[in-house]
């Protein structure tokens, strides 16, 4: 954040201004104004004020808009503010408003020409509600710096009404012209040449350098009188014009109209958003090869200055939009401005395990914005280097999946391409439909990867075709439709495999191990990744492997080998520390954490969760860390801490909701393991509810396993509750719902459950016939052998009962006893022992690992990762 600069004149105004931060928790004010008018000036004074200081301590932050020339630029300069790195996978909307909500003291936030990101064209109201659902949290204070009279979203946001900032008084306003150069007090025209400049303190303070470099007032009065009238004719007479000759005036100093190169490398380095950095003007401008002179007088006229950690040369937003208009560089430079960053933008295809890696990650971060900004110029410019600009467009956005993944600029590449009828049309909608599926749009992602498919196919590209079918994995599986998601990847394995793509090959058989896992083809995907770690090993692609073995741990959680799966997620997590990468790291302790859970570690499974949590919270994933919360809930659920199970499930609830539709599984299975808490506490009526919202959820997004898990577990509570008619159609729903998600096995618990309800109410014959069919689904889909023996000993003993029944004609008369359905005893109706049927009771508390209280494999194995690779 800028020092506090000195204010002249506006005292009073000052009070106000902190007063009602002060006198309101979350204040909203809006400085509105003319350009140069002081809005910054004032804000910057308030924010520093020593008793919003104690208010807000180091929560204070300044956001300059003028940096936010789209809204995702707008928003990755107020994400930046925060602390978020570019890191961060997923909807950047949601992590930074999960970012706001995981404050809880106050905080408050000074957008600086917040006219920048609003006037652009067509993008008024997504700006506006970006900063309406800002100013929705209700520990956050706005202080919002504008040229104009409009307070922007006063229908949303209840704006403190001050009265626009004013010119100064011409006292004050010779203050401050003094405060730069006190050798003018001795020139009698000075008060008229300030009266002249309208008293305007941007104006001021620009005029007052030019005398501090040895014009008199009295000459520079009559150069702005001469300019001041020609500047009017053809611009009309508004107060924004004053800053306009201000800075003419400025430009038009001996020292920069004497140089040749000053204004041309004010011009190329106001094409930069972000600044330049010094280092790299002599590949930006090399026709200006003596460039640090210029510089030198660019600096000393306040046309330029330095950020505060002087990496970047920037432009003041009036000065940057005055030479946008007047002086824009000419053909030549603005060519090799451009080429000079598609040449950065190039580096951009760098893969994650290359030696360079970290390096071109960190480079093309410090100029992410000018990247973008000078892509989307050169993309509105159709020229002669169109497809250059189109190649650095791809290479930029598949960076971007390594960071915030954005679209801007690969949407406007694509219509480009279209327009030009050229291959690279594919290209372009290939890197769309990959940063579609990273922001969770899986059906969007879904068309336009089959359009790309499309493209490539028609200009006869084979790997293109292929990178688009092993790219549409995720997209599919996602919308529940792994076997079309299994004929893409063969088909694409098979083209890989005729091209001689090794790598191809080896990354289909990695995706179709996925594909497997997602159907509870345990073995086979087994069998898939240990053929892609073999041909990884092969490539020396240390990355994959250490992908695959991720992987492979989870499939081996889910076959129930878990010592082999902790070893194989071990040596992952050992790769992914020499890789450098955190991030994927954490994501392997948190399925180690799962496994350490199976072995009934709880002091290793907790500690593996923790780091994880720590890991993503330095990493700024807060949807990691919302991942962690939630095994931690679950952790301490089967440690019989409930209080602790609830603290961790809500707050990861909380985290999710942030993220919104992308985060809907995540947030759906929160919700669900809460309800499992409240059930085992025999809080019926509220694990009821959480049960109902966690279905409702997955039917938002036609998940039809979460629903058969919600159905199932209120199946059990109905059973509990003694409603047998209810929970007997909780379970039929839950059996269909199970059977259309593909998971026969699950659907057999399901049929368990209903023969046991049969059972208890004496209908043996209905019960065999569940119990039958059950036993005939674990016989064909072996899986669980504890569930096949209960199924198989139900059977003969619901066929026991049914014999005694037929034989003896009542039970009561031969000594059967009833033992009631309790919520305290969880039993059934069963046999005395002298029938010499076995008793049910211990059969019946095995059922209660079906949904509720039971953490399935197929849910524990499906740790969200982010589809950036």
């Amino acid at each position: 954040m800028p020092l506090p600069p000195k204010l002249f004149g506006r005292e009073e105004y000052l009070k106000k201004v902190v007063q009602v931060i002060l006198d309101n928790q979350s204040s909203r004010l809006a400085i509105l104004g003319p350009g140069g008018i002081g809005k910054t000036s004032l804000a910057l004074a308030a924010i520093h004020d020593e008793r919003v200081k104690e208010k807000f301590g180091e929560l204070r932050f300044w956001i300059p808009c003028e940096q936010g020339k789209s809204p995702s630029l707008f928003l990755e300069v107020f994400a930046g503010s925060l602390g978020l790195p570019s890191t961060s996978a997923g909807d950047r909307k949601s992590d930074v408003f999960g970012k706001l909500a995981s404050f809880k003291q106050l905080l408050v936030f000074l957008f600086d020409n917040f006219e920048t990101p609003w006037n652009i064209e067509g993008c008024q109201s997504e700006v506006g509600h970006l900063l309406a659902r800002i100013a929705s949290f209700p520990t956050v204070s706005i202080i919002l710096t504008m040229r104009g009279e409009e307070r922007p979203m006063p229908d949303r946001i209840g704006w403190t009404r001050l009265p626009s900032l004013k010119q100064l008084a011409l006292g004050p306003a010779r203050e401050a012209f003094l405060a730069t150069c006190p050798e003018a007090a001795e020139d009698a025209k000075l008060d008229q040449l300030i009266e002249a400049l309208d008293c305007v303190p941007l104006a001021i303070v620009l005029m007052a350098r030019l005398a501090e470099e040895g014009e008199s007032p009295s000459g520079l009065l009559k150069r702005w009188k001469l300019e001041r009238t020609r500047l009017l004719d053809r611009a009309g007479a508004d107060r924004e014009n004053s800053i306009e000759v201000s800075i003419r005036i400025c430009l038009d100093r001996p020292a920069i109209r004497c140089d040749p190169d000053a204004i041309p490398l004010l011009s190329v380095i106001s094409m930069l958003p972000g600044g330049a950095a010094e280092a790299r003007l002599p590949q930006i401008c090399p026709s200006i090869p003596n460039w640090r002179r210029p510089l030198r007088l660019l600096r000393r006229a306040a046309l330029v200055y330095d950020s505060l950690d002087k990496t970047f040369i920037r432009v003041l937003s009036p000065i940057q939009s005055f030479i946008h208009l007047h002086h824009l560089p000419d053909a030549d430079r603005r060519r090799d401005l451009r080429e000079a960053y598609f040449k950065i933008a190039g580096k951009g295809r760098v893969l994650s395990g290359d030696p360079d890696f970290l390096n071109v990650v960190q480079e093309l971060r410090l100029e992410e914005t000018n990247i973008e900004a000078i892509l989307l110029d050169a993309l509105d410019d159709v020229c002669e280097n169109s497809e250059s600009a189109i190649n650095a467009s791809v290479c930029f956005t598949h960076y971007l999946r390594w960071g915030t993944p954005r679209s801007d600029v690969i949407i406007n590449a694509t219509k480009i391409a279209k327009r030009l009828l050229c291959e690279k049309q594919g290209e372009c909608l290939l890197e769309y439909g990959k940063i579609l599926s990273l922001q969770r749009q899986n059906y969007m992602a879904r068309l336009i990867l089959e359009e790309a498919h499309r493209c490539f196919v028609a200009f006869n590209n084979q790997i293109g075709a292929a990178r688009c079918l092993l790219s549409l994995t995720e997209p599919l599986l996602a919308l529940e439709e792994a076997d079309k998601a299994r004929q893409n990847l063969e088909q694409a394995q098979m083209a890989y495999a005729t091209l001689g793509d090794p790598v191809g090959v080896a990354m289909c058989s990695h995706a179709l191990a996925q594909v497997s896992n997602s159907q509870l083809r345990y073995e086979c995907a087994q069998l898939q990744l240990i053929t892609a770690i073999a041909d990884f090993t092969a490539l020396g692609s240390k990355y994959m492997i250490a992908r695959c073995k991720e992987v492979l741990g989870h499939v081996l959680l889910n076959l129930k080998c878990y010592d082999e799966s902790r070893s194989v997620l071990e040596e992952a997590i050992s790769d992914f520390i020499a890789l450098e990468l955190r991030g994927d790291k954490a994501i392997c302790q948190i399925t180690l954490g799962q496994v350490f859970l199976k072995l009934d570690n709880m002091v290793a499974a907790r500690t593996s969760l923790e780091d994880a949590r720590t890991l993503f919270y330095e990493e700024r994933d807060l949807r990691g860390v919302a991942s962690c919360l939630k095994w931690l809930g679950v952790l301490f659920k089967h440690l019989d801490q409930y209080e602790l199970a609830v603290d961790h499930l809500q707050n990861s609830v909380e985290l999710f909701s942030t993220f919104g539709s992308s985060a809907t599984a995540d947030l759906a299975h929160s919700i669900f393991e809460l309800g499992s808490v409240r059930f085992k506490r025999g809080l019926l009526d509220e694990a009821r509810t959480l049960f109902v919202d966690a279905r409702e959820a997955y039917e938002s997004m036609t998940y039809a396993y979460g629903v058969a898990q919600c159905q199932e577990s209120l199946g059990i509570l109905l059973r509990e509750e003694g409603k047998f008619d209810l929970a007997r159609s909780a379970f039929k729903l839950s059996k269909m719902k199970f059977r259309e998600s593909g998971n026969l096995v699950e659907s057999a618990r399901s049929l368990i459950n209903f023969g046991i309800i049969s059972m208890s109410e004496k209908e043996y014959d209905l019960a065999i016939k569940d119990f039958a069919e059950a036993c005939e689904v674990l016989t064909n889909y072996p899986s669980d052998d504890t569930l096949t023996i209960s199924a198989k000993k139900l059977l003969e003993d619901a066929k026991s009962l049914l014999r005694v029944e037929q034989n003896r004609g009542s039970h009561n008369s031969m000594g059967i006893q009833q033992i009631p359905y309790s919520q305290g005893q969880r039993t059934l109706s069963v046999e005395a022992t002298n029938l010499g049927v076995p008793h049910q009771a211990d059969l019946a508390s095995m059922f209660e690992f079906s949904s509720v209280g039971r953490s399935d494999c197929a849910m524990v194995a499906t740790v969200v990762r982010h589809p950036r690779r």
